[in-house]
């Protein structure tokens, strides 16, 4: 029996699967929830507060639903985040645009209303229960 044979094949064979194990691994996703305001930059008369529970994949793809904290309703939340930069689509309206950092979101968004142009900011912090 040539143990060369039988030797190389294998550690071939090992070596492979080391290989193909190793980029295989993956982060988690990671599900969060927050407490969030949006505040009109301009005219902050009060902020409109809710909640958001989010799901971060390892592609920094974002999704999850928002609720309004005064009448509950919800809508769903698409979104990506890139490093240090987040981008949120909350029920399909103009996009917020900041940063993920320390893991706190801060954003803007700018809508026009009443032929002028308003920016809020959105603020989520984690929920205590995160």
């Amino acid at each position: 029996m040539d143990l060369k044979r039988i030797i190389l094949p294998a550690a071939a064979l090992l070596a492979l699967t080391s290989l193909s194990a190793a980029g295989a691994v993956q982060t988690a996703p990671q599900q969060i929830t927050f407490r969030t305001s949006e505040v009109d930059v301009d005219h902050p008369g009060g902020a409109i507060e809710g909640s958001m529970n989010i799901t971060i994949a390892a592609d920094g793809s974002i999704s999850g639903y928002f609720r309004l904290a005064d009448s509950g309703r919800t809508s769903d939340v698409h979104g990506a985040l890139t490093g240090k930069s987040i981008y949120l689509d909350i029920g399909n309206q103009v996009p917020i645009e900041g940063a993920y950092e320390k893991g706190t979101i801060v954003g803007y968004r700018n809508m026009e209303e009443d032929s002028r142009l308003d920016q809020f900011r959105f603020t989520a912090t984690p929920s205590p229960s995160s």
